[in-house]
């Protein structure tokens, strides 16, 4: 046996204890009041079971289930355990459970990486952390750019909206700046997809450029704290690894890329004819213009890199109809959360909410589809995802490289942070109103007691933020759920306790099992998905996208017959 293997074994006989009243996780931050089933039918959901797989999901002793860490796969190891529990078959590499998922590490020398800004007046080094982080290079070990800088507004190119950031400016051979996000004045779709990194990326090699600046919009600045962003780069970045060794979605093109602080952007435009508050103020509505900045920027950067291997978790309960049970309808939660702070004091980056809870919940609804004495039409799958905290890896190279058992996938549910702070009255479904699974979210959500909202805070884009946008990229309909607003408990006020915890909690060592988590609000979230899994499949006609849908124009001719 292992050092690992003796690891998991002892986990799991940890689970009566967790469950233990006289444990303190226990009674005092996750009750184990057993909440009675919505249904009669099948087996009932625990509130119990969701309870005791967040205690160990993000127990101290996993670290914070870093990507490809130790604790990551004690983890991923506990999930296949439950999974095989539950009935499910195993959908992963020669029959396991488990799509092992090569990465590369990049890991930045921040001693041997620079910013540096050349003007008449002189020469100007930023400081790193203060003025400004950056990711370690995944393709060059050491790399080196040097340009004159243009500032490029966002940095978008939108036909449809007749918006062109880069309209008469010559930007080839040059490193551009932008600002973070897109205009208020896009509708949310366009500004979701026209505000991801990656679209700007690719929009700038287009045109030529050899290195990017970013800095913060207002929603960004607001959305989280320069210090959670500076804990955020502190991290190795990773790419999985195609066939040949070669790291995804990464521009050869572009030779260096930093993020600006506030006062690392006031340095770079201090001799520019607009200030910082003006371009941001401007570039909400959707006007000003580019122009060059009579600045020369040098970035350069020192990476290690080195190969790990981390693996998504698969189960899948087949389907009873011989004709239908290729086509899948997936569910999907990220298993990783963050590696350990350096530095005293508690470093444990637990990912109680972010993402145990979504695993948890998916965990539950597995164990009650395995329970059916009569199952549904097509087959459901439930997947545990390694590297989303690193930019949505492991969905994305599952959703490029779907395992033969899952066959077609012909939806996804994704489930990213299920917040319990109060007794949930709504939840929110991102993106419902792209496909007809909005009208199945709707029916699924009144089922399961709850009410269907539309999302408060568009602009922070969260369709395309978790893992379900993976899978939209590859024309299949996808829904995400979240908590929405309104508690039924009236001495709850959910708005306030949403952006309370998003601003002081989200990704930070706070997330752990001392906080609240009202188990019936996860009972609610497993009913929910149930139904929405149900109905897709059993009714004859798959999800599809609305017609004239922009995700659905986009994408939807890759989704595989």
């Amino acid at each position: 046996m292992n050092r690992l293997t003796s690891v998991v074994l002892a986990g799991l006989a940890l689970l009566p204890h967790l469950l233990n009243a006289d444990d303190p996780a226990a009674t005092t931050a996750i009750p184990t009041k057993s909440v009675p089933a919505p249904v009669a039918s099948a087996a009932p959901f625990r509130a119990e079971a969701i309870g005791a797989h967040i205690r160990f999901l993000a127990d101290d002793s996993l670290e914070g289930r870093g990507t490809g860490s130790r604790g990551h796969e004690i983890a991923t190891r506990y999930v296949a355990a439950q999974l095989a529990a539950s009935g499910c078959e195993p959908g992963g590499d020669d029959r396991t459970f488990f799509q092992k998922v090569p990465l590369r590490r990049a890991e930045l020398v921040p001693s041997e990486s620079s910013v540096t800004l050349t003007t008449s007046q002189g020469t100007n080094d930023l400081l790193f952390g203060r003025d400004f982080v950056m990711g370690g290079d995944p393709l060059r070990e050491k790399s080196s750019v040097s340009g004159q800088v243009v500032y490029v507004g966002y940095g978008i190119v939108a036909p449809e909206l007749e918006h062109d950031d880069y309209a008469m400016i010559d930007v080839k051979g040059r490193i551009v700046v932008f600002l973070s996000g897109a205009p208020d004045t896009f509708p949310p779709d366009q500004r979701a997809f026209y505000g991801n990194s990656r679209t700007k990326e690719l929009t700038a090699v287009t045109k030529g450029a050899v290195g990017t600046l970013t800095f913060r919009s207002s929603v960004d600045e607001i959305r989280s704290s320069w210090e959670s962003v500076q804990r955020q780069y502190s991290a190795a970045g990773m790419r999985w690894l195609d066939e040949a060794g070669r790291p995804s979605e990464v521009s050869s093109e572009l030779r260096g890329s930093a993020l600006l602080s506030r006062r690392g952007a006031e340095k770079l435009f201090l001799g520019a004819p607009k200030s910082v508050d003006q371009l941001i103020s401007e570039a909400k509505e959707g006007r000003g213009r580019g122009f060059p900045i009579p600045v020369e920027v040098t970035i350069s950067k020192v990476t290690k890199h080195s190969t790990i291997q981390s693996s998504n978790v698969i189960g899948i309960i087949r389907g009873s109809d011989p004709s239908l049970r290729r086509e899948t309808v997936l569910f999907s939660g990220h298993l990783d959360h963050l590696e350990p702070a350096r530095g005293d004091g508690d470093t444990v980056y637990n990912g109680a909410y972010d993402n145990a809870s979504g695993v948890s919940v998916i965990l539950e609804i597995a164990r009650r589809f395995g329970s059916l004495t009569s199952r549904p039409a097509r087959s459901i799958a439930f997947v545990a995802l390694t590297g989303e905290e690193k930019g949505l890896l492991g969905s994305d190279y599952l959703a490029q490289r779907v395992p033969k058992e899952l066959g077609r996938i012909v939806a996804n549910i994704n489930m990213d942070t299920l917040l319990m702070l109060y007794p949930i009255g709504d939840v929110v479904v991102h993106g419902a109103e792209h496909s007809t699974l909005g009208p199945v979210a709707d029916r699924a959500a009144k089922g399961a007691g709850l009410t269907v909202v539309a999302d408060a805070s568009p602009e922070e884009v969260r369709f395309v933020r978790s893992d379900q946008y993976s899978f939209v990229r590859q024309g299949i309909p996808a829904v995400s759920i979240k908590a929405g607003t309104r508690s039924s408990d009236p001495a709850a006020d959910g708005p306030v306790l949403n952006r309370s915890w998003q601003r002081t909690i989200y990704h930070s060592v706070n997330d752990d099992l001392t906080q609240t988590f009202d188990l019936a609000s996860g009972v609610k979230y497993a009913h929910l998905g149930f139904l929405i899994a149900e109905e897709i499949a059993t009714r004859p006609e798959l999800p599809a996208w609305n017609p004239g849908d922009f995700f659905g124009d986009r994408f939807g001719k890759r989704a595989k017959p």
